[in-house]
């Protein structure tokens, strides 16, 4: 978006308090720089044997992806362009029963190649970086009247070899590797004909990915460094990124570990059916991206993210309740709400889920041409965020710095450029039908044209979200 890129910081100033973003013009189909040009290409193949109480299944998946984004630049070459090629194996076997035992083992492997295209003359935001991934798991299930058990044990090892430049062109390279153990007990009670109970408990991990670690530069409309491309000066708390790489010897940088807890009911009636879900989320060395400031470049200023750790809790409430009136008309209600905190340093994670709630009304007309038609009417009420860290402003934030004031002072590190967005409704219609093969689906979003903006997209900072919007969408079932 071009008014996210400033030439000096009166217009920073500007675009975080005006209505409609800087530099936008009259409508017009010309894509302008910046702009992003994607290209996927998914392929899969599997193969089933099934045996006397066994089977063995083997699936393949290959995909190829090409980014390119361009910025504000004066010359019309990307400043990211990268090949991502991914390549994936699943074996799995479902073996006889032994006694009442019956389960799953399997293994999965996962290779990445990632390539830097040359010629956008800048620094690359992610570096060349070969990935291997291999997982192999168990999982075995049995039944004892009206409880099912089950239970599942998983290792995991990622080793990436990573080669890349620093803003110099020195070559720098790591190796890094990763691997866990994660297990999981969960059951489920059956309480009668309509109701059940499920819970869950297990452990997870999750290595930092290479763009985590290692990521440098413009992305989209802001900056971005990873855990190994920055430095923090303990008496000021001011970011640099120039003391070159950093690597596990310079700060360690472990993987996540969650252990989580999840209980649902769930009650199926002929008319009316509901699922309340809640859970519990410890993450040690969670890692998530925060606002670190306001920086100048040879583009002009930028607001820039770094990318941090810290133990986390998640903890949340999920409704969802579906009610038949008639063999024409549905209704469906469905809320979520979450609570989140880091636990050490203390402090309120930005740009997490709000509490939403909906409604959706589902009429299905009997019309003998058409087949699964229906209508839909849905309203999305999303509030503004509760728990959020403290809002500095842009003015405070480039005051402090002129004047050599210490922004922390009272201890939280975190904090954002605005407070959260106000709640707001969406209201969104909707027709499908499907003619023979052929699947059409028209929808009208945000049919009030309301204004608002959305708190886990960072677009927030400048401009509101989509509009009313038309889309006309036709599948052919071959």
């Amino acid at each position: 978006m071009s008014g996210s890129v400033f030439g000096n910081l009166e217009d920073i100033r500007q675009a975080f308090v005006v209505d409609t973003p800087l530099l936008t013009g009259p409508f017009t189909y010309d894509i302008d720089q910046p702009r992003q040009s994607v290209q996927h290409t998914a392929y899969k193949a599997s193969a089933k044997y099934i045996g006397e109480k066994q089977a063995l299944e083997l699936r393949y998946g290959h995909q190829f992806n090409q980014r390119q984004e361009y910025g504000v630049r004066r010359i019309n070459a990307p400043n990211i362009d990268l090949q991502l090629k991914t390549q994936s194996l699943d074996l799995e076997w479902s073996h006889p029963m032994i006694g009442a035992l019956s389960g799953k083992f399997g293994t999965q492997y996962i290779k990445k190649a990632n390539d830097n295209q040359p010629g956008t003359n800048t620094v690359p935001f992610i570096p060349n970086y070969d990935e291997e991934r291999l997982g192999i798991y168990l999982i075995e299930s049995m039944t004892l009247g009206k409880v099912q058990l089950e239970a599942g044990l998983r290792y995991d090892r990622l080793v990436a070899d990573i080669t890349g430049r620093e803003p110099d062109n020195t070559i720098y390279r790591n190796t890094i590797d990763y691997q866990n153990i994660s297990g999981t007990l969960g059951a489920k009670i059956t309480l009668s004909e309509h109701a059940s109970i499920q819970t869950n408990v297990g452990t997870s991990w999750r290595a930092p990915n290479v763009a985590e670690l290692y990521r440098f530069g413009q992305h989209s409309f802001f900056l971005e460094y990873g855990l190994w491309r920055y430095t923090i000066n303990e008496g000021s708390d001011f970011v640099s990124t120039s003391q070159g790489i950093l690597d596990e010897e310079d700060r360690a940088v472990p993987s996540e570990k969650g252990y989580k807890w999840i209980t649902s009911y769930t009650r199926q009636g002929e008319k009316l059916q509901w699922k309340l879900t809640g859970y519990v989320n410890y993450i040690n060395n969670y890692i998530f991206s925060r606002p670190a400031g306001i920086t100048r470049t040879p583009r002009g200023f930028f607001v820039f993210f770094i990318y941090d750790q810290a133990d986390a809790l998640f903890a949340g409430v999920d409704l969802d309740v579906m009610w038949k009136h008639s063999d024409k008309i549905e209704s469906e209600v469905r809320g979520s709400f979450l609570w989140s905190k880091q636990l050490r340093p203390s402090d309120f994670l930005a740009a997490q889920p709000t509490p939403n709630l909906g409604y959706r009304f589902t009429y299905k007309p009997s019309i003998k041409a058409l087949q699964d038609a229906q209508l839909q009417l849905r309203f999305d009420y999303t509030l503004s965020a509760y728990q959020h860290p403290r809002t500095i402003s842009v003015e405070e934030f480039l005051f402090a710095a002129q004047e050599g004031i210490d922004r922390f002072s009272g201890g939280a590190k975190d904090f954002d450029l605005l407070p959260p967005p106000p709640s707001y409704l969406l209201t969104h219609v909707s027709w499908s039908h499907t003619s023979k093969r052929t699947q059409w689906r028209a929808e009208l979003r945000n049919v009030f044209d309301v204004r608002y903006r959305n708190y886990t997209d960072r677009l927030r900072y400048f401009a509101d979200d989509l509009g009313r919007n038309f889309l006309l969408t036709c599948t052919v079932r071959l």
